[in-house]
């Protein structure tokens, strides 16, 4: 197997490339379960050899990135040129296809992701798609829309730009945000 000539930071890396970690940053334990997928001797428990050693996954990546071929991004890793390179390689070795490098991802495309993310994760998405939109609430209203029940003025204007810039491009976000701009918007 190729990735047993690599070292325990190596594969580490790989795997964050091979999830995609070129182009958007990779969780820690999506990361560990590749990892692990990849060489679980090093990334498993000593007497339970089929469970994952996540401190030893985050010491790989620690490593990974003192080696330039990871970048952290808060709690997630992102894979540098490096170790795309060493993904395309090893891939090459196993019949795989190497994965493509894209740049990093901006600061804004970060918070955009993440505020896309935060949306969806809300109780008004969650009744909007399953055709429960007389459920939502106020409060609902201002989860989704990242703002305090006290907003006003300039705060208020804020997190509506805001929201508003985040549920560009989705039909659905972007129709549910209406729908609740009119209910809600209009009583302030």
């Amino acid at each position: 197997m190729p990735y047993r000539s690599l070292s325990s930071e190596q594969v580490a890396a790989v795997a964050v490339a091979l999830l995609g970690g070129t182009a958007r940053p990779v969780d820690v334990e999506d990361a560990a379960i590749k990892a692990y997928s990849l060489g679980p001797e090093w990334f498993c428990w000593t007497r339970h050899r089929d469970q994952i050693d996540l401190q030893a996954v985050r010491d790989a990546l620690g490593r990974a990135e003192k080696q330039g071929l990871l970048r952290r991004v808060g709690n997630d890793w992102l894979a540098t040129q490096v170790a795309a390179d060493l993904a395309a390689e090893t891939a090459k070795k196993v019949d795989k296809k190497p994965p493509s490098f894209s740049p990093p991802m901006t600061d804004s495309d970060r918070r955009s992701v993440h505020g896309k993310n935060r949306l969806v994760h809300t109780r008004a998405y969650s009744m909007y798609m399953t055709g429960r939109p007389d459920g939502i609430t106020e409060i609902d209203f201002y989860e989704f829309a990242g703002m305090p029940p006290v907003a006003t003025g300039s705060e208020l204007a804020e997190c509506v730009d805001l929201t508003d810039d985040l549920v560009k491009g989705d039909s659905q976000l972007e129709s549910l945000w209406e729908e609740m701009r009119s209910r809600f918007l209009l009583e302030k």
